[in-house]
């Protein structure tokens, strides 16, 4: 997972040069979350074939799944830390990049200064650590609520 969000929009924005980079993260974090679901949800199967014939009740899948959307949310929160510090122009670039999309699409003046400011705090280094922590764990819970429905051991 922090390979993917270290090297995923790195890689992807130094290959792919005519996408705007607020696109390929809103990608390549779409993507993280597709790996936390297969953890997720390899996590609570794994878990299930452990207890065998023990059974294993939906408390005990979504526990499994809450865990690993916590542990998934740290290392994302800090990978994001790492990232936007070892990236200190980041926020002005996205920034920079907001700017020009709005000035060829015509914008006014105040308007630009708006979304400006507004894409510099969005891409701060306390709002990506935040939003990264926030989201994983609350998007990981509504997953792991509904996939311990489908992983729990039937009642025979």
């Amino acid at each position: 997972m922090v390979l993917w969000l270290f090297g995923g929009f790195t890689v992807l924005s130094l290959i792919i040069t005519s996408v705007p980079h607020m696109i390929l993260r809103t990608l390549t974090g779409s993507l993280g979350l597709v790996v936390l679901f297969t953890g997720i949800y390899y996590a609570m199967r794994n878990e299930k074939q452990k207890k065998g014939a023990e059974g294993y009740t939906y408390v005990q899948a979504l526990g499994t799944g809450v865990c690993i959307a916590v542990i998934v949310a740290v290392m994302v929160s800090a990978a994001s830390f790492i990232y936007v510090y070892l990236n200190p122009h980041f926020a002005d670039d996205m920034a920079k990049e907001a700017e020009a999309s709005l000035r060829q699409s015509g914008a006014s003046q105040a308007a630009i200064a708006q979304k400006v400011a507004a894409v510099k705090d969005e891409f701060s280094l306390n709002r990506q650590v935040m939003a990264a922590l926030t989201v994983q764990t609350a998007i990981g819970t509504v997953f792991s609520l509904i996939a311990a429905a489908f992983l729990k051991t039937k009642k025979q």
